[in-house]
This record gives structure tokens, C-alpha cells and sequence, in this order.
């Protein structure tokens, strides 16, 4: 046995996909291309992420949103759900893996589950 082994980390070490959402409010303050390029890579690295469009009165910059982080979780097999009338979460599929979302959407989300 090496002393120089490493020490592998398993995921369940940072908590459940539930413990790490990201919950991040859309504003019409900073530039749309760059809040979409952060939350394509926040669901890159299997962060989930609630998305509120509470702040923004443009439909069509929300369905800008919508179509690319969509485009984002088809390319990774993710999922998203509508929680409210203004707020999606969208994740990877690996965000699913521990059933710890889909609780959350079961029991929150507008969803026929």
C-alpha cells in the first residue's frame, strides 16, 4: 500500500444537487448574452440552477433565455421544470442522479409527476 495514494472524493461529500441550486434572478441591468453564458456553465458543471424572470419585462429576452438554456440542457440530456409563473430550474442529467431535484419539483414544481 502506497502512503502516496489519493484519496478519491465521491460527490455525496458536497451534499445533495438540492443543496448546491443556484438561484439566479434574470435583470434587464447587465448584458443577456452574459448571464446566458454563466448559467449554460453553471449547468455545464451539473450546478442546477432556479432561474427568475420576476425582473424582466421583455417577454421576448425571457424566451431568449428559455430557447438557449433549453438548447444547453438537450445537448447534456438535462431537464428543466417550471416552479412558478416566472421561474424554471433547469440542470443536467447528472444534477438528477440523487433524486433529490426531482423531490423538490414533485412537491413544489407544476409538474403531472
Amino acid at each position: 500500500m502506497s502512503i502516496f495514494k489519493k484519496k478519491r472524493i465521491s460527490s455525496k461529500e458536497f451534499g445533495t444537487s438540492f443543496d448546491r441550486l443556484l438561484n439566479y434572478n434574470i435583470t434587464e441591468d447587465l448584458d443577456i448574452d452574459d448571464q446566458m453564458l454563466e448559467l449554460a456553465d453553471s449547468v455545464l458543471s451539473n450546478c442546477p440552477i432556479l432561474v427568475n424572470f420576476e425582473a424582466v419585462k421583455d417577454v421576448n429576452k425571457c424566451n431568449q433565455v428559455l430557447s438557449f438554456l433549453s438548447g444547453v440542457i438537450y445537448a447534456c440530456g438535462g431537464e428543466s421544470y417550471q416552479i412558478g409563473n416566472e421561474s424554471y430550474l433547469i440542470a443536467s442529467d447528472k444534477a438528477f442522479e440523487d433524486g433529490s431535484l426531482r423531490r423538490w419539483v414533485v412537491e413544489f414544481g407544476q409538474t403531472n409527476e
